[in-house]
């Protein structure tokens, strides 16, 4: 089946578009599992190039790499996205956010202090939930849920062409903590990200991948909880659909190809689960 048209609006806002050429149109916005490639990096894909539909399909991409909900849901920083949203009629409105908030809110290397991980001094150091800051982590989560929802509400603003439109989110796989930073030309150029802020936090090796899941899973209960089918709102539960990386290893590794960007295989096996949820939507 054919990939969509992508059209990257940070890179090419200017590239012009027939709307009227294509059967799908999809409105896309997010973080870089719906832009990795677009970085000059060692490049995989990223999701919305790995989808796949029987008809002629465009994807309106206002994704780029590094991207976090706080900044999506801000229309003064991201107007283009909103106005795009309010004015022209998709079939689907795609959605990638909340990864980059939880890498983000690990440590704060400036301050050198922990954020939403913390040494376990009060806790027990065998046990993966004591090096987690709970309170923390919930006002995290409760910021990543307020923040989708005022984009789902900006849906709703005049001239509202989406108002029906549907909203699809996906949660995130589990990444292995590992010194797999992203290069280019085989010289590290960002991260690694997970595994730098456990070892601060002392964290042992063995409670790495623990620790890790606890968090994800921690997001992907907070979107799942947004999911609102009755409301055009579809949360695709994506954990456990790639290959796992292995504790250790630098570079590609199962699915991965660094520390938290999947390889373009993993991407095609993300992009099947969430083209399955748009195939009960009707757009094939």
């Amino acid at each position: 089946m054919p990939q969509p048209r992508v059209v990257n609006v940070q890179l090419n806002p200017d590239e012009l578009i027939s709307f009227g050429d294509y059967a799908i149109r999809i409105l896309a916005e997010g973080d870089s599992w719906f832009s990795w490639s677009q970085l000059n990096l060692v490049p995989s894909s990223n999701i919305l190039q790995q989808l796949d539909f029987d008809a002629p399909s465009l994807v309106v991409n206002y994704a780029y790499s590094g991207d976090t909900i706080r900044r999506m849901s801000d229309f003064f920083r991201n107007g283009g996205f909103f106005v795009e949203m309010r004015s022209q009629k998709y079939d689907a409105i795609l959605l990638s956010g909340g990864g980059n908030d939880i890498i983000d809110a690990l440590y704060d290397y400036d301050s050198n202090s922990p954020l939403v991980l913390r040494p376990a001094a009060t806790g027990d150091a065998h046990d993966a939930r004591a090096y987690i800051d709970w309170a923390r982590l919930n006002a995290l989560t409760a910021y990543i849920t307020a923040n989708f929802r005022q984009i789902f509400q900006y849906r709703q603003h005049g001239p509202a062409a989406n108002a029906g439109t549907p909203i699809v989110l996906h949660t995130y796989d589990y990444p292995t903590p590992r010194n797999a930073p992203a290069s280019f030309m085989g010289i590290p150029a960002a991260g690694p990200w997970l595994l730098p802020a456990l070892q601060k936090i002392g964290a042992p090796e063995a409670l790495h991948i623990p620790v890790t899941k606890l968090l994800f899973d921690t997001v992907a209960t907070t979107l799942l909880a947004l999911n609102d089918p009755a409301n055009g709102i579809h949360v695709v539960d994506t954990r456990k659909t790639i290959q796992a990386a292995a504790l250790n290893t630098p570079g590609k590794s199962g699915d991965w190809i660094n520390e938290i960007h999947p390889t373009t295989e993993g991407y095609a096996n993300l992009a099947w689960k969430i083209g399955l949820s748009l195939a009960q939507l009707g757009l094939k």
